[in-house]
């Protein structure tokens, strides 16, 4: 005969802890647990939030020691050696980031805005010409796309006199002449063209001086920093 020993059948019981709020003993199951992504990395010693945390420095811009690592990537080989001095600052509510390159005397080269992932939405490229024009680029998006340039004249007084609009093609859209009353805006009569062909499709004046320069911001990449 063959005698078949049969092993004991063992019991396992599972026990899973109970689920907890932050202060734990509450009656309540804690929800759904939400896993918040991790910024990257910056290697030009930014101070890292996570978005949604509350921002103790926001609004405040800050001089840091080298480019910000995020920024390296969207900044133009032909614009860095310019570059003198960087700052950076943390939009309210951790909703992004501005970071901004100035040459030694203090002139903006680069004007970038990112999100709170540290991508780019967009950025300003100024260059100062002999002539005392000043030429600003505007890039966007993550593929950093140029998007259009503006071209301001400027007086020996340092006013802007003729601002002139070109699209991403680099086709002449606009022009619009500046006149001042008392040291300021007073008025401005634009002259628009067609992108494609370059006939002159009409002018329009603005006499309302707020409306004047209101229109100047929205229309010119980078007016709003030499505005007067």
């Amino acid at each position: 005969h063959t005698h078949v020993t049969i092993p004991e059948v063992v019991k396992v019981e599972v026990v899973n802890p109970p689920s907890c709020l932050p202060v734990c003993g509450s009656e309540k199951p804690e929800d759904d647990i939400v896993i918040k992504p991790e910024p990257p990395k910056d290697d030009g010693g930014s101070v890292i939030v996570v978005p949604g945390e509350s921002c103790s420095t926001a609004g405040t811009f800050r001089q840091v020691a080298e480019m910000p690592g995020y920024s390296f990537r969207f900044t133009l080989n032909a614009v860095r050696p310019r570059i003198a001095t960087w700052h950076e600052k943390q939009l309210a509510d951790c909703t992004g980031w501005v970071v901004e390159g100035r040459e030694a005397d203090g002139r903006m080269v680069v004007h970038q805005v990112f999100d709170a992932n540290y991508w780019l939405r967009h950025q300003l490229v100024f260059t100062y010409h002999k002539d005392r024009s000043i030429q600003v680029d505007r890039y966007d998006g993550v593929q950093n796309q140029f998007v259009g340039r503006a071209i301001f004249e400027v007086n020996q007084d340092g006013f802007i006199t003729v601002a002139r609009l070109y699209d991403g093609l680099q086709r002449h859209v606009s022009t619009t002449s500046l006149r001042y009353g008392y040291g300021a805006v007073d008025s401005v009569t634009t002259t628009k063209y067609d992108a494609a062909t370059g006939v002159q499709e009409g002018i329009d004046s603005i006499s309302r001086p707020a409306e004047a320069i209101a229109f100047l911001a929205r229309t010119y990449y980078g007016y709003t920093w030499f505005a007067r």
